[in-house]
């Protein structure tokens, strides 16, 4: 076949199509039911979501196909589509739709924390001694004369999150980010006067407000004497661009020096002979399992199944299964967990995994963001040419219960107060020590 019938047998099986800026309804309605079908046949977790009654596929489609009902633009389309497939509730869904241009977002100099009181100023970069400045602690109203609920429902569905309370966390960072050079927020001091700040936006992210890069190394402190605390960040490696283009082969090469980085501090807790440990998870978006699991070795007495997996091969679902992995010189003291709704992917299976398997441990904070599943393409249409990411594996934990979707719950939940912010205070920090008492 010369290239020219090459590249016209593409164009009629439509895997490849220059893109346009506008589409009919038919061409919608195509690519919704390629897109229907991919979900319902490549969709690890489509079953799952559907019979418990947590995502309404029907009801999404029906939905996108009102929409578009009579055409529309490739910005219309990439709007719905983002809707729609935030509706699926998987955190690590993907979408991306060629031509369609995104202007870069700019930073607020603030972050936002849902407290007791309601959405809170967390963290400012505007220097708390200006009168016109946002201050932790500050209430928020209004964010450029959008009540604050509304914006946070808006954002809300166009997030991709596994649990309400992932989705929530997002769609509250999604509203420090904006295309404006200026934002303008409503916000309530402690003593209940409102005042309006307008707030200059930047390029980049203060430093001091984002969270900790993917890959940020561990690290121990000891807040107590005899109470060890772990912090974990990410179970990413600092190069993550090469660990996901990297070999098997290449990846074994690159586990080594970081797993050396938490040995050397869990030796140290053994050594010095700690009697509790406390690992922080809150805010881990993941990385890898290699490392999460080689740090389970060292928190787990007995051999055990890290998470049991289960694929499909030509249409059939395996059964749930999983390799057995030896302790390595564990920790044996009291155990405790910080979690939160940011706790995600390999951070998420790891805390599952200890909440299953560990005799004397603890779970402190809020449920975490339960999300995990081989996520891949599983679909370009025909018309649109976009590309759409869903989980392909079911993982359930060691006891066999499907994680995606289930938190890990905390034995003792903890919510922030207007007062721990205003305080710079650590409350799921405070009730970790305090059961250690």
């Amino acid at each position: 076949m010369t290239p020219i019938a090459l590249c016209a047998a593409f164009a009629l099986d439509g895997a490849l199509q220059s893109p346009q800026d506008r589409f009919e309804a038919d061409q919608w309605a195509e690519d919704l039911a390629a897109l229907e079908r991919a979900v319902a046949e490549e969709w690890s977790y489509f079953e799952y979501r559907t019979t418990s009654g947590d995502v309404d596929v029907e009801a999404l489609f029906r939905h996108a196909r009102e929409q578009l009902a009579e055409g529309g633009t490739r910005a219309e389309l990439a709007a719905a589509l983002r809707e729609l497939v935030a509706g699926l509730h998987d955190g690590h869904a993907g979408l991306q739709v060629p031509g369609v241009e995104v202007a870069p977002l700019r930073h607020a100099p603030l972050t936002l924390m849902e407290c007791v009181e309601g959405i809170a100023v967390a963290r400012s970069a505007m220097g708390v001694a200006r009168p016109d400045a946002a201050v932790p602690g500050d209430l928020v109203r209004a964010i450029d004369g959008i009540g604050v609920a509304e914006a946070l429902a808006r954002a809300e569905r166009a997030v991709f999150g596994s649990t309400p309370g992932m989705r929530r966390r997002l769609a509250l960072e999604a509203l420090c980010r904006t295309e404006k050079l200026v934002m303008e927020w409503e916000l309530e001091a402690p003593s209940g006067e409102r005042r309006r700040v307008l707030a200059k936006t930047l390029e980049e992210a203060v430093e001091t407000l984002a969270p900790p890069p993917q890959g940020a190394p561990p690290a121990l402190s000891w807040p107590r004497e005899g109470v060890a605390l772990l912090r974990v960040p990410s179970f990413a490696l600092s190069d993550w661009k090469r660990w996901l283009e990297a070999s098997q082969e290449e990846r074994d090469q690159m586990l080594p020096e970081v797993q050396g980085h938490f040995d050397a501090m869990l030796d140290q807790v053994v050594e010095q002979k700690a009697g509790a440990l406390i690992v922080d998870l809150r805010g881990n978006a993941g990385g890898t399992d290699s490392l999460a699991i080689h740090v389970a070795q060292r928190l787990l007495a007995k051999p055990f199944v890290y998470f049991q997996l289960s694929a499909q091969v030509e249409g059939q679902w395996t059964p749930p299964g999983g390799l057995t992995y030896q302790p390595r010189r564990p920790f044996g003291g009291k155990l405790v967990l910080l979690i939160d709704a940011g706790t995600f992917s390999a951070a998420s299976n790891f805390a599952r995994c200890l909440r299953d398997l560990h005799p004397d441990l603890t779970v402190v904070g809020r449920p975490d963001g339960a999300g995990t599943g081989a996520p891949r393409r599983i679909v370009q249409l025909r018309h649109s040419q976009a590309e759409v990411t869903l989980c392909t594996h079911r993982v359930r934990g060691p006891a066999g219960v499907i994680s995606e979707g289930n938190s890990t719950r905390p034995d003792v939940a903890v919510a922030w107060t207007r007062s721990d912010l205003l305080a710079g205070r650590d409350p799921d920090l405070a009730a970790a020590l305090e059961l250690l008492d």
